[in-house]
Order: C-alpha cells, then structure tokens, then sequence
C-alpha cells in the first residue's frame, strides 16, 4: 500500500512538474516516461530529480547539464525519451526566452555556447 502510494505521488509530481514547466508543451511526458525514474539506480534518479528541479525554477544551464549527463546514462526506453522530451522542452522555453529577452535566459545561452555539456573537459 505504501509502494503504491509513494508510486503515486511521484507520479502525479513528475507530470506536475513537466506540465507547469512548459505551459503549453508539446513535449508533454507521458504516463510512463513520467514514472520511469521510480525504480532507476539512486545515481540516475538523483540526477533526474536535480534536473527536474533546474527545469521548473529555469536553472537552465544546470538542467542542460543534467540532461545531457542523464542522456549518457545508462537508462530504459521510456528514462531516455524522458530526458530527450524534458531537453527539447528546455530547449524551446529557453529559445522562447531569449526571443522575448530574458537577460537570465541570454546569460544561460552565452554560458552554454563558451562551456557547453558536449565539450571535452
């Protein structure tokens, strides 16, 4: 009963979370995807919950960085269409930002093209 409870609840946060970090989203995550991290390794959900986190306060960079660590992860079907679903929404709100200029979404953007994810370190 607690299993399912605790299922749930992070379920009903997950697609709380996807659905008010987009508004109008069409990379909603989808049942599955949204519980997909609820039996990962603690490393994996750790990450995706510190990513989640970074997404909905528009810690983009932060999120960029998780979503790419996550993508190089070793994860199921539905974790990795979580992540490319979670990164393009990332992608759009931040591109949407920057059309609208947002200083903080500029400033991520230009912190991301001197230092991005990919870049060998």
């Amino acid at each position: 009963m607690q299993t399912s409870l605790r299922f749930a609840a992070v379920t009903a946060f997950l697609l709380l979370l996807v659905s008010a970090c987009g508004g109008k989203s069409t990379h909603a995550l989808s049942p599955a995807e949204a519980a997909a991290f609820e039996n990962a390794t603690p490393e994996v959900k750790a990450m995706w919950v510190q990513a989640s986190e970074a997404v909905r306060t528009n810690g983009y960079v932060s999120a960029y960085n998780l979503c790419y660590q996550l993508s190089n992860a070793d994860l199921s079907p539905d974790q990795k269409q979580a992540v490319t679903k979670v990164s393009a929404d990332l992608n759009d709100r931040l591109l949407a930002a920057v059309d609208k200029g947002d200083p903080a979404a500029q400033q991520a953007l230009e912190e991301m093209r001197r230092d991005p994810p990919n870049r060998k370190r």
